[in-house]
């Protein structure tokens, strides 16, 4: 498990999980799926910043215990991002 000192970001993007940091944003489009990388600018322009312990315990109900990629996001990268319509 990560700890608050990461660089990366917790964040509640459209009530979603996600995560931002210099490699990019990454969320949960839907419970039961897998990381995805996502839109940095968006992500970074709508989405509320949380303390990691109060974002784990948002999201836990409804998609169970994260593991999110902070090494992804901790690391710069020229990996596009992707974005499918209709699994927001």
């Amino acid at each position: 498990m990560s700890t608050e000192s990461d660089t990366a970001s917790f964040v509640d993007w459209d009530h979603r999980p996600a995560i931002i940091g210099i490699g990019g944003a990454y969320a949960v489009l839907k419970p039961n799926s897998p990381w995805v990388r996502v839109s940095s600018a968006d992500v970074a322009n709508s989405a509320n910043v949380l303390h990691e312990h109060v974002w784990r315990d948002q999201f836990k109900e409804k998609y169970g215990e994260l593991d999110p990629p902070l090494e992804l996001a901790n690391t710069r990268s020229d990996v596009r991002w992707h974005w499918q319509d209709g699994q927001k």
